[in-house]
């Protein structure tokens, strides 16, 4: 078995004229997969995976600790893990013309690198490389407001018990910058720092981004800011990382527009067009 993790290009060599056949544990790598049209080339994913694709292949169990016996008997050429999997079992049992692509997609830079990983993989680089300009097509990165020079501030809030928001470096706090809005707060010394009740008071973001916090929450949410707008978003569609970022920032920006007191940055040489 080859296995890779880093950022270096990967270097593989399958057995020539073998199709492959991938089983694909991470549901950000499934919809790449898909759009590089290798759909067909699928044979399992992980539970929960809410690609389309992942509707018709077969479920090898938890994204974290699959059934790895039923991985080897699948005999596939390329297994896509977290990197953070204990892989042990795949090390003692896959034949060394088995890739092991170990990866992380937690950021927006993480899914262009492994868009572009993958379509090194199966020979696809052209059209990974045309993915990856259209995440970013439209200006991604929204200076001014990735700066905090301009937009509504917003706490993207994930939790209650704890309070847990989305920093500006995670994925929603990225869909966030590029809607239009700035991330609260703005330097965290995580990516999902946990703050008190007091702390996100004293922050008064203008916007409550809220996912599966329900009534009773968006309750407490208005007693503790009552000046605060909320905005409820689908959390299996804004935190899982996809190559959809273009459209859900705007869908994003389109619904804080409603909400806000002042629009979000709209910097024509910035927006994010679907």
């Amino acid at each position: 078995m080859v296995e890779y993790g880093g950022e270096a290009p990967v270097r593989w060599h399958p057995e020539p004229d073998r199709p492959h056949r991938i089983v694909s544990l991470i549901p950000a790598a499934t919809g790449i997969l898909a759009a590089l049209g290798a759909e067909t080339s699928l044979v399992a994913v992980g539970q929960g995976d809410p690609s389309p694709v992942a509707r018709s292949v077969e479920s090898v169990g938890s994204i974290l600790t699959p059934g790895w016996e039923r991985v080897v008997a699948l005999e596939p050429t390329l297994v896509v893990v977290w990197d953070a999997v204990d892989v042990e079992p795949l090390r003692r049992a896959l034949p060394d013309t088995v890739l092991l692509l170990r990866e992380r997609i937690e950021t927006l830079e993480d899914l262009e690198q492994v868009t572009l990983h993958l379509g090194g993989v199966l020979g696809r680089s052209a059209q990974a490389q045309a993915l990856v300009a259209g995440l970013r097509g439209g200006g991604f990165g929204l200076p001014g407001c990735a700066r905090g020079e301009g937009g509504p501030t917003a706490a993207w809030v994930v939790s209650l018990d704890p309070i847990v928001v989305a920093g500006p470096s995670s994925w929603p706090g990225e869909v966030l910058a590029a809607a239009g809005a700035r991330a609260v707060p703005r330097e965290p010394a995580t990516p999902w720092p946990t703050l008190s009740a007091e702390a996100l008071a004293a922050l008064g973001p203008e916007l409550l981004v809220t996912a599966g916090i329900g009534e009773a929450g968006h309750a407490r949410l208005r007693r503790l800011l009552p000046a605060s707008a909320i905005v409820p978003v689908d959390g299996d569609r804004f935190h899982v990382p996809t190559l959809e970022f273009a459209s859900l920032a705007a869908e994003l920006s389109a619904r804080l527009a409603t909400v806000a007191a002042r629009p979000p940055c709209t910097d024509p040489d910035t927006t994010v067009h679907p």
